[in-house]
């Protein structure tokens, strides 16, 4: 008697597998289980986590770039004014290069 219950439960896993997905049975389907969907979020966290420190440095970087960059054309300003006003600068540049550091 074991073996037909044997035979028959091996033809009911045949039978299973062999049928479209819209007709399986909702167990043999498969699906991710609640603690996989915390253990990728918990992943994710921790990428981030670790990223976003690099992300602000760069972004002070990038200011720091375009600050430096300002800096140069306000020079490049002066200096154009000062040789088309025989050496005279632009009023108030005077003290220009001691407030670089405020």
């Amino acid at each position: 008697m074991k073996r037909r219950n044997v035979e028959t439960s091996k033809r009911q896993n045949v039978e299973t597998s062999k049928c479209p997905p819209h007709i399986r049975p909702r167990f043999a389907t498969s699906a991710f289980t609640m603690i996989e969907l915390l253990v990728v979020m918990g992943v994710l966290t921790l990428l981030v986590s670790i990223l976003l420190p690099s992300l602000s440095a760069a972004r002070r970087q990038a200011q720091a770039v375009t600050c430096r960059s300002n800096i140069r054309q306000i020079i490049m300003a002066n200096d154009y004014y000062r040789d088309d006003h025989d050496g005279v600068y632009v009023p108030g540049a005077s003290d220009f290069l001691d407030n670089l550091n405020r």
